[in-house]
């Protein structure tokens, strides 16, 4: 009578053929179907609980598709996910820096103002209202940006860990790259590091030349000049390094294509 009386009534059976009157439906395990009885006991609607999970399954793997599509297609390499990573944490890393300096600054100025009180204590001199109100101004100050740097430590920890799990979901979908794929990602890291190492020689050049005019006018060479010398001649040797390791790998995945024919 009492289930009677209300707006709504669940009727199912369970696994084991047992019939259950409730004001809730039943959880997907407990039951495939149910229905829902007016006050006079008439079936008003039924309840397929296995269509109800289907469809929330099939949400589920939709939502997984979309990310996954978009996931490969943001990226092309492992490497291309750790450069957007660092990217995305790069503003926050610099706003962390800048909190911890006003952490400092804030703390010193605090002190001074405690050496000043302290002082006056000391003397038995009167406190000014301002000092006072320095002294919570400063408590409060602090723990407001101790509260920053927490969240903003977390929002970093929150970053490395969603592209970190871009990472290992990448992984999983992306096959490792043919013999081919790499020769044509090399090919095309050779074009940008011979380009970066043409303009560290181009540097490299004019340095010279500004050592060896200052040497004819006898004049002591500036630091910026043998600095920037120093900085563009390793930027070379670099390049080579770079560009003879991605030549060497072309090379291996060439056989590798060669020995597969």
């Amino acid at each position: 009578m009492a289930l009677a009386e209300g707006n709504r009534i669940v009727k199912w059976v369970d696994k084991d053929g047992v019939t259950h009157y409730g004001d809730k439906p039943p959880m997907p395990a407990d039951t495939s179907k149910s229905s829902v009885l007016n006050k006079d006991g008439i079936t008003v609607k039924k309840i397929d609980q296995t269509s109800t999970q289907h469809q929330s399954t099939d949400k589920v793997a939709t939502e997984q598709s979309r990310r996954d599509s978009a996931l490969l297609a943001s990226y092309n390499s492992i490497e291309e996910i750790d450069i957007a990573r660092e990217r995305n944490t790069k503003m926050d890393e610099f706003s962390l820096e800048s909190l911890y300096q006003k952490r400092t600054n804030l703390k010193e100025y605090q002190q001074k103002n405690s050496t000043q009180i302290a002082n006056l204590h000391k003397s038995k001199r009167q406190v000014p209202p301002q000092l006072l109100k320095e002294k919570e101004r400063f408590v409060i100050d602090i723990a407001e940006t101790e509260r920053q740097i927490t969240a903003k430590k977390q929002d970093i920890a929150n970053t490395n860990e969603r592209f970190e799990q871009d990472k290992i979901r990448y992984a999983q979908l992306k096959p490792k790259m043919g013999a081919l794929t790499e020769i044509k990602s090399k090919k095309r890291s050779i074009i940008e590091l011979e380009a970066w190492r043409a303009d560290a020689q181009r540097r490299v050049e004019y340095y010279k030349n500004e050592m060896v005019r200052y040497k004819r006018r006898g004049v002591a060479l500036p630091t910026d000049i043998s600095d920037g010398f120093l900085s563009s001649t390793e930027e070379v040797a670099r390049a080579d390094n770079e560009i003879a390791e991605a030549k060497a790998l072309i090379k291996k995945n060439e056989q590798t294509l060669s020995g597969a024919q």
